[in-house]
């Protein structure tokens, strides 16, 4: 078999609480048909945007195919995209109700989180644990997303301490529920020993933020994701388990998510 050919299995699993199924895809690593080896898991939110550019919402993909083809440094794992629903993406990826009022329109979302962490955690890792040669360990299993995804990932990784080992935060979004998020994740402290990625750009927000807040959003992605870090810190996390990344002039885009992934997931695995 090509050393360089990385299978896909796509799969469609019940999501009780919406009444309907969801398209789940996992990325195997090369070999993995012919081996008995067991592989770390790292499951990823909007499924849609991180394997093909084809599919994904901006026109470009998170680029993971390529990524661990040439990155030999990097430990194979295994890559678990949950789609996002996307008429009810925002209510699953926020796990508080939030509410925003103008002159024109009365926008009220979220509140499903709970349910979609639930689901992610009793139904989907079950599943591919059953299914897949997975290391099954919390210091193994690994959770990403972007944006929302991010919100909910953060949250995830806390409602949920003992099943997640390695959280990466993309583009953080909890601007949009900040006291909510902050109080919540002080209350709920991740395992120190949990590797904590933290990455934002100084031109995130756009146009569709704007209309969500009177606050500057490039400034607030900025603040969202130092709150967060300093929450963390101040529940006592290891400082060597967190990594903490703005990088000036990139925005909110998958181009630069990809960029960065390989330097999460060395982070994550402890590569040098």
């Amino acid at each position: 078999m090509n050393s360089d050919y990385l299978a896909l299995h796509e799969h469609s699993l019940e999501v009780p609480y919406m009444q309907e199924k969801r398209r789940v895809r996992v990325l195997l690593p090369s070999n993995y048909e012919s081996g008995t080896t067991h592989y770390p898991v790292v499951y990823m939110h909007d499924g849609q945007n991180i394997f093909f550019s084809r599919e994904s919402y901006s026109g470009y993909s998170w680029k993971l195919i390529p990524l661990l083809k040439k990155s030999e440094n990097l430990p194979p794992v295994i890559i678990v995209g949950i789609d996002n629903s996307e008429e009810k993406r925002f209510d699953e990826y926020m796990p508080w109700g939030i509410s925003v009022e103008d002159e024109e329109q009365k926008i009220s979302a979220g509140g499903m989180g709970k349910d979609y962490a639930k689901w992610l955690v009793e139904t989907v890792k079950p599943f591919i644990d059953k299914h897949y040669r997975t290391k099954k360990e919390r210091k193994d299993t690994i959770l990403a997303g972007s944006s929302l995804g991010a919100v909910i990932t953060a949250y995830t990784g806390a409602a949920y301490p003992d099943t997640f080992g390695g959280l990466g935060i993309f583009s953080l979004a909890s601007w949009l529920c900040e006291e909510a998020f902050i109080n919540y994740l002080s209350a709920n402290p991740i395992n120190s020993k949990s590797k904590v990625y933290i990455q934002s750009g100084t031109n995130e927000g756009n146009e569709e933020d704007q209309m969500l807040t009177t606050k500057d959003t490039d400034q607030a992605y900025i603040d969202s994701s130092i709150r967060y870090y300093n929450t963390l810190l101040g529940n006592g996390h290891d400082l060597d388990n967190l990594s903490l990344r703005i990088f000036s002039g990139e925005y909110h885009f998958e181009k630069y998510w990809a960029e960065h992934f390989g330097e999460f997931l060395a982070f994550a695995f402890n590569v040098d």
